[in-house]
């Protein structure tokens, strides 16, 4: 009986990565028990917010927790946690603070309609390194381990948290 629910839950794994937030390429590195867990979750996460009204005031908590990132030197170093609240359809710069010096690396965050946007290369939307979709895991605050990013900030296996609000 276990057998048939394990095949029932990892056959349809494909309809819950996209839903999670995940890409086909990250969900293919989780193991079948991270698997099971993120969409047990997941699926708790959709019923607490069923009673969500669409359309209410949203801004995102994002959260670089841990990790490396290139420094106003252009050296690769550890930064310390750093914090950035957004309105939806705002943008800022935070500082990643380096850990070992007095060096900082600015990072740029936009939070645009259904995606959070970090570490631009030029201004616009489509200058943005990393796009992390919107969903229902963020309501309780979702973490998204080894991220790497090829823009100003080159972010190394750093470890982001967002965190969404609504009014």
């Amino acid at each position: 009986m276990l057998w048939i629910l394990l095949v029932l839950l990892y056959g349809c794994d494909y309809q819950f990565h996209n839903s999670l937030g995940y890409s086909e390429a990250e969900w293919s590195n989780f193991s079948n028990s991270q698997k099971n867990k993120l969409i047990a979750e997941g699926r708790h996460v959709k019923r607490s917010n069923d009673k969500i009204t669409l359309g209410t005031h949203e801004s995102v908590t994002v959260s670089f927790i841990k990790g490396q990132a290139k420094m106003n030197n252009n050296k690769i170093e550890y930064f310390k946690r750093a914090d950035i609240f957004l309105n939806n359809g705002g943008c800022g710069q935070v500082k990643l603070k380096s850990s070992v010096s007095s060096r900082y690396s600015p990072i740029s965050v936009c939070f645009k309609g259904n995606m959070v946007l970090i570490d631009s290369s030029w201004s616009g939307v489509s200058g943005f390194d990393l796009r992390l979709f919107k969903n229902s895991m963020w309501y309780r605050g979702m973490n998204y381990s080894n991220i790497n990013s090829k823009g100003t900030t080159a972010l190394n296996n750093s470890l982001i948290s967002i965190v969404l609000h609504t009014a």
